[in-house]
């Protein structure tokens, strides 16, 4: 299957060479192409929700990889950040302090889903196999991209 920045990748050389093509005849400029650069793909997943970005200059931007075995999880904690969590491989189950009844919210392989900042939350593996997620944080200045929360009296671990 062809993954959506490949399909992107492939549309806009299609575009670049039908507007090269143009533009040699209209004698507009054509673009100088990339020399001695190389990017690879790290992680693709489709947003689940929407999600409002607010981060302001002199933010910092942190990438990890999160890997997570079977029966584990992150603890429950909060962030002041914008959090960006996309599931590489397995499923991933949110559990949210706020939600009275402590139900999963499970993502799977190739889900995106941000957190909300300030929201306490857990994220465990619930599968048999390891849970591959990349994370991407956008931390302002005297945020934090994660702070260890008690166990909620609603949720049993």
């Amino acid at each position: 299957m062809v993954s959506r920045f490949r399909n992107r990748w492939f549309r806009s050389a299609a575009v670049g060479v039908l507007l090269i093509g143009s533009g040699a005849v209209a004698g507009v400029a054509q673009a100088t192409p990339a020399t001695h650069a190389r990017a690879t793909l790290v992680s693709e997943a489709g947003l689940v929700d929407g999600v409002r970005v607010n981060a302001p200059k002199d933010s910092d931007v942190l990438v990890t990889k999160l890997i997570i075995g079977p029966g584990g999880s992150t603890g429950w904690h909060t962030h002041r950040a914008t959090v960006i969590v996309m599931v590489d491989k397995g499923t991933a189950s949110f559990y949210y302090a706020d939600d009275p009844r402590c139900r999963a919210h499970r993502y799977g392989t190739g889900e995106a889903v941000s957190e909300t900042p300030g929201r306490v939350h857990i994220t465990r593996n619930e599968g048999r196999k390891p849970l591959k997620m990349t994370v991407v944080f956008l931390v302002p200045p005297n945020g934090n991209s994660g702070v260890d929360e008690p166990q909620p009296r609603n949720c049993s671990f």
